[in-house]
């Protein structure tokens, strides 16, 4: 199994700063990632001569990004601030980032997957 492997990994990439306002400024940098990385996909779609191999890679990132940022929003542990306005705040960062991968992430990064594989379909490769 690669539980052990797969459990080292995501060890490792939690953020250094594990206070709840380093959480969520490191799933806002992701979301922003995430974001750039379909639009460089979109771009290049719409280039004279997309690298399809690369543009899936792209979009397997995005596909990961969209998980590892799912994943590190279920863990951000906002009820251990103690001041009501910062956890007020900290709940409307957070509800903010899970609304954009449930309302515009996922779906885009399927998307974009659909849109590459129908152009490299259309080019024959």
């Amino acid at each position: 199994s690669d539980a052990p492997a797969a459990t080292a990994a995501a060890t490792a990439a939690e953020p250094v700063d594990s206070s709840v306002e380093g959480q969520l400024t490191a799933a806002e940098a992701l979301c922003a990632t995430i974001r750039a990385d379909i639009a460089s996909v979109e771009a290049a779609l719409a280039g004279a001569a997309p690298a399809f191999a690369d543009l899936l890679a792209t979009c397997t990132k995005i596909n990961g990004g969209v998980g590892k940022l799912q994943g590190s929003l279920d863990e951000i542990s906002i009820g251990s601030i103690e001041d009501e306005e910062q956890r007020n705040a900290a709940k409307t960062r957070r509800k903010k980032l899970n609304a954009a991968v449930e309302e515009e992430l996922m779906a885009a990064g399927n998307a974009v997957r659909s849109k590459v594989v129908k152009a490299k379909n259309a080019a024959g490769q």
